[in-house]
């Protein structure tokens, strides 16, 4: 991902919702990314764009939830500030393995719904602080984000579901569904 990519929309997506960074950055994100004021919560992507909204039916909620079942619940961090060249700013999860494992899975079973619609030759994961800034934005984003975490400590907490979100008619997500992973 380099930032430069066109904008991929979509009007479902998977994600794992990240709550513990929402005191950190909540506020930088409702400024600088414009997915958290239409709703989406402080995440990392699984799978977006997903299955139309429209085709999202009980067959599919189970399919989902049958897959996910099998994915091992897991802990994870966020200590690290990262960029994506000068319009994306982001929290760099650890471990990274685990999200791109998510990724994966769903991708295999849906493998029609690429992640990012195939922008992107590697796909890293990451929780979007700001995306597509303007110019000289992303610098003060980058400290300002940096100096949260460093004065909150880690973000951490632990993956136990994937939400499935869905955009209504104003482009407003909410959570469809949610399905948990496997716990120990």
């Amino acid at each position: 991902m380099t930032g430069r990519e066109p904008r991929v929309t979509g009007d479902s997506a998977l994600l794992l919702a990240i709550p513990e960074a929402e005191p950190v950055i909540g506020d930088l994100r409702q400024r600088h990314d414009s997915a958290a004021p239409l709703g989406v919560p402080a995440h990392v992507t699984i799978l977006f764009p997903f299955v139309p909204r429209a085709r999202i039916d009980a067959s599919m909620r189970d399919a989902l939830r049958q897959l996910l079942a099998t994915a091992p619940s897991f802990g994870y961090r966020f200590s690290r500030v990262g960029r994506f060249a000068d319009t994306t700013v982001f929290l760099v999860p650890e471990p990274a393995e685990a999200f791109v494992e998510l990724t994966e899975r769903c991708h295999a079973r849906w493998p029609q719904h690429p992640p990012y619609a195939g922008a992107f030759d590697v796909v890293v994961p990451h929780l979007t602080v700001g995306d597509r800034l303007e110019p000289g934005v992303a610098d003060e984003l980058e400290a300002t984000a940096a100096t949260l975490l460093r004065e909150h400590g880690p973000v951490a907490g632990r993956a136990t579901e994937v939400l499935l979100m869905t955009a209504d008619a104003s482009g407003r997500f909410a959570t469809d569904s949610a399905y948990a992973l496997a716990t120990d």
